[in-house]
């Protein structure tokens, strides 16, 4: 069976509920309520001051109304929107404007596994740079001079982590 497609165009004005199977296209005006089992589309210049259900919605004219879509919702960048839109997915091009919420209720995400973080490594210290009064060999009566490593911290700094 081929999906029909019906037209309300640009010198139409309907008021009431609006509902049925197969796509609408909608150039004109209408006030009441849109229930379509199909896609709807707003033309550019068109007005719709209903609450819209559809399987996927495109709007390139104006929407005032909630719009609960099972597919995408797509806003042209000549639309205007001023309601809530829940939708699969929704897709707003550069130079609409809306003026509601936004819900998507598409499949939930796949959960993740994630490895525990590790601790981060501690900060290794500031190389120290030698002044130009230093003498090579020469300890900076400022700083004390470092104990020698013992066989036992030698021992633990070359030991690799696991």
């Amino acid at each position: 069976m081929v999906n029909a497609k019906h037209t309300i165009g640009s010198g139409i004005r309907v008021s009431g509920q609006i509902s049925g199977t197969g796509d609408l296209e909608i150039a004109g005006h209408c006030a009441g309520s849109v229930q379509v089992e199909g896609a709807v589309q707003v033309a550019e210049g068109a007005v719709v001051e209903a609450p819209v259900q559809a399987s996927s919605l495109a709007i390139a004219g104006v929407l005032v109304g909630d719009a609960q879509v099972s597919g995408r919702v797509t806003l042209a960048a000549t639309a205007r929107v001023v309601g809530d839109v829940r939708a699969g997915s929704i897709v707003i091009h550069d130079g609409a404007a809306m003026r509601g919420r936004i819900e998507t209720v598409g499949a939930p995400a796949p959960a993740t596994k994630t490895k525990p973080a590790r601790a981060a490594a501690p900060p290794k210290p500031a190389p120290v740079e030698a002044k130009a009064d230093d003498e090579p060999g020469e300890p900076d009566a400022a700083e004390p001079e470092a104990p020698a490593p013992t066989k036992s911290t030698a021992r633990r700094t070359t030991r690799k982590k696991k």
